[in-house]
């Protein structure tokens, strides 16, 4: 077993049998570490670049590092911290759940991140 992941090892196996992958999104913020690092163990003169998922200090210092073209931030606490009030809303304040409730995305990129805080 592979003390990395197995999203590392299939990242890697994946890279070593197609030479022509030049870009990976990371579904899920735990994806993020397991692509850079299966990247950075890649043979050959391919460039790789990487989207990113969920911006906190990791995903940052990747940004600055150039290890990471993009971020796309879903932002998590704030999915919470709408779907927490609208739970208060439903069930003490009886009032109707709305259809939709909107939360923003953002794309984060080196040239912008100090735009952002992270937590």
């Amino acid at each position: 077993m592979n003390p990395k992941g197995e999203l590392y090892q299939n990242t890697c196996e994946a890279l070593d049998k197609y030479d022509d992958v030049c870009l990976m999104y990371a579904l899920t913020s735990h994806d993020n570490v397991a692509f850079v690092e299966a990247v950075e163990r890649r043979k050959g003169n391919n460039k790789v670049n990487i989207i990113g998922t969920d911006l906190n200090e990791e995903t940052l210092e990747f940004l600055k590092q150039k290890k990471m073209v993009a971020v796309i931030d879903q932002n998590p606490y704030k999915k919470g911290y709408i779907a927490f009030n609208a739970m208060v809303d439903c069930l003490i304040k009886n009032l109707p759940v709305p259809d939709v409730m909107f939360c923003k995305i953002d794309i984060v990129l080196e040239n912008n991140a100090e735009l952002y805080n992270v937590q």
